[in-house]
């Protein structure tokens, strides 16, 4: 088993284009969006005409990297696309990865992450962040002791707000490309519990030398916005499906109830969604084997129709736990109130009947919305009967 954050691609997004404009254009060319590597922007510098490259997030992130380039320090920046800086209203123009400078760790999004079981290399591709309203007060009346209390800010923003992370996971074999989820999207969301933005996911699907035509299957676990951002694309003029060669499937019980909802705060958007899905979308089965290994499990609750996916290997699985719960914090203190389920009561047993299931031995949990990592295991806690404890999978 291994573990990798390095993305295949190091070359700037428009490179492509850029080399073919530079080719016709009898002007100076420049670049942008995603120049991370000295040595490959010296490449292309040399077999191109491309003459300059904006760099923006990674001055952000390191504001002397010019400074280190020039002095031969080639080490990938430390920028991972993760557009909070994006957000000035939230973050102030500051990196996450610059605010580890204080006293307080604030939490950072899910970076792309991926693991290799076997012939499955399983990837989490992230979208974007979600911010919840402000929490401090909440999270204060759960702390029993300040080292708790410690432990519950480091989910939060310097404004006191929960971070939740948007993507994907993406599943290969030799003969498939699966994504599960398809993140927020490139527009901002609001919601009851805060709000949200994407538009990174493509990006990191090419990071990983994944071209979206050849994506053989999408799964959806259920129809809230950060799983369902990256459904169509805008295409000459026209609402296409991102990842056309696709199959798409979901349960029947989700897309009966969110099929006819396309008004109002609780609903699908008729033209994003609805109209590219509703000729194509295909059902699925509880415990249908969907590939060799990979299984579908209903939890139905937070959603009518809500399912997870559950990959068996020889020797360990991976449970893809779509918001059975939305925060590592759910496995050790009750904050299921404060996620909109459709069934409150229904959701709650769905998540405390799976605990146990989920701490088995050589189960790894594998979340889009969990901070810091995307990937876990869940193990009982030995002095308290009933409780959990929650590891990231590289501590």
């Amino acid at each position: 088993m291994t573990f990798t954050t390095k993305s295949k691609d190091n070359s700037p997004l428009y490179e492509p284009i850029g080399t073919k404009l530079a080719e016709i254009l009898k002007i100076p060319v420049m670049v942008t969006a995603g120049a991370r590597n000295m040595d490959n922007l010296n490449e292309i510098l040399n077999r191109s005409n491309i003459q300059y490259f904006g760099i923006g997030r990674p001055l952000i992130c390191e504001f002397d990297l010019i400074k280190k380039w020039k002095e031969g320090v080639t080490k990938k920046v430390k920028c991972i696309s993760c557009n909070a800086c994006f957000n000035p209203k939230k973050h102030l123009g500051a990196c996450i990865f610059n605010q580890n400078k204080c006293d307080i760790k604030y939490a950072e999004p899910a970076p792309l992450q991926t693991i290799q079981l076997d012939e499955y290399k399983i990837s989490y591709v992230p979208d974007g962040m979600g911010l919840t309203r402000p929490f401090d007060q909440m999270l204060a009346g759960l702390a029993s002791s300040e080292e708790e209390s410690k432990k519950l800010k480091t989910y939060l923003n310097k404004e006191s707000k929960l971070v939740i992370s948007y993507g994907a996971f993406l599943i290969e074999n030799k003969n498939e490309k699966i994504l599960f989820d398809l993140g927020i999207g490139d527009e901002p969301v609001s919601y009851v519990e805060g709000e949200g933005s994407g538009g990174e996911l493509l990006n990191n699907l090419e990071r990983l030398g994944v071209d979206r035509h050849n994506i053989t299957k999408v799964i959806i676990s259920h129809f809230h916005p950060s799983h369902t951002g990256w459904v169509s694309i805008k295409e000459k003029r026209k609402r296409v499906l991102t990842f056309p060669n696709a199959e798409y499937y979901c349960s029947e019980q989700e897309w009966e109830f969110w099929k006819d909802k396309t008004e109002g705060p609780i609903s699908i958007d008729p033209v994003k969604i609805k109209k590219p899905l509703e000729n194509k979308i295909k059902f699925l089965k509880n415990d249908q084997e969907i590939i060799p290994n990979l299984y579908v499990k209903f939890v139905f609750g937070h959603t009518p129709g809500l399912i997870n996916l559950i990959l068996k290997t020889d020797d360990k699985s991976v449970w893809f736990m779509s918001d059975i719960v939305h925060s590592d914090l759910e496995f050790e203190f009750p904050l299921g109130f404060f996620f909109v389920d459709n069934n409150e009561e229904k959701a709650y047993k769905t998540r405390r009947n799976l605990f146990d299931e989920l701490s088995k031995p050589n189960t790894i949990i594998a979340n889009g919305h969990f901070i810091e990592e995307a990937f876990g295991y869940l193990k009982k806690d030995k002095e308290n009967e009933g409780k959990y404890k929650y590891e990231r999978y590289t501590t």
